[in-house]
């Protein structure tokens, strides 16, 4: 069911090699967020926004309208340490 699946998020900063337009920007994140079945949505965000914007991208993507807060995003860092994206506060942090 697509209203219950449960998201895990994977935030990677983009690497000039990465980057297929060969533009790099500092200021912009590239968000992978893998779903629980496997699929995978790619999202550019600027580091300056909430955590709320990067939730809202998602619940867009998922046309998913209802009980947002039993849903979250997990940030997965360099030692595969998971933390949970708080929404109130800059993705940055």
């Amino acid at each position: 069911m697509q209203f219950f699946r449960r998201l895990f998020h994977h935030l990677r900063p983009r690497s000039p090699r990465d980057n297929s337009d060969g533009v790099h920007d500092k200021s912009t994140l590239h968000c992978v967020v893998q779903y629980l079945d496997n699929t995978e949505a790619n999202f550019n965000v600027n580091k300056q926004v909430l955590g709320r914007d990067l939730y809202e991208q998602v619940y867009n993507d998922l046309d998913f309208q209802y009980e947002h807060e039993y849903f979250g995003l997990q940030y997965t860092d360099f030692h595969s340490v998971r933390y949970w994206i708080d929404p109130t506060k800059p993705l940055k942090k």
